[in-house]
């Protein structure tokens, strides 16, 4: 009786443990108007992350890119997602505004796209290997594109 007891205690915190460690959902975070009766939900700010702005007239689902370099280029276009089974979105005709931060990071490259149905489905079900932003190539790791299609399906699942 001691045994099965101790067993079904070790059960219960290993499966609350693993719960935890997976409700990708609970990173995200949610920022309301009640002026505007406008609520927007965010993942953790990275240099790819999702974002969904509700109102009473609608939704819309963003994508944002950023990155930092030396250089500026205030003509900067293109972003690009590589996914792990050799396909690519890309937007390549997007631009990338440019601004200046200071002298240890140099500038700020950033652009947001509205997604449509079609690409959050992309974005919820293939993993990303890579993001290029303009000529910024970044790798993802195995572990954030786990997080982040999880983060799409938890904003694209949100209706108010």
């Amino acid at each position: 009786m001691k045994n099965t007891c101790i067993i079904t205690a070790f059960l219960i915190c290993f499966f609350n443990i693993a719960k935890a460690q997976t409700d990708y959902c609970k990173d995200i975070t949610k920022v309301v108007d009640p002026t505007k009766s406008y609520v927007a939900y965010s993942s953790p700010a990275t240099y790819l992350y999702i974002g969904k702005d509700v109102a009473d007239y609608g939704s819309n689902t963003l994508l944002y890119f950023h990155t930092t370099k030396k250089d500026a280029d205030y003509e900067a276009y293109g972003e690009y997602i590589f996914f792990a089974d050799g396909t690519m979105w890309k937007d390549g005709g997007a631009h990338i505004d440019c601004s200046y931060i200071d002298s240890q990071f140099g500038y700020r490259f950033g652009a947001a796209k509205l997604l449509h149905e079609d690409v959050i489905a992309l974005l919820k079900t293939k993993k990303i290997i890579k993001v290029q932003i303009f000529d910024v190539v970044i790798p993802v790791t195995d572990e954030y594109a786990t997080k982040f299609m999880a983060y799409m399906n938890c904003i694209d699942a949100i209706k108010k």
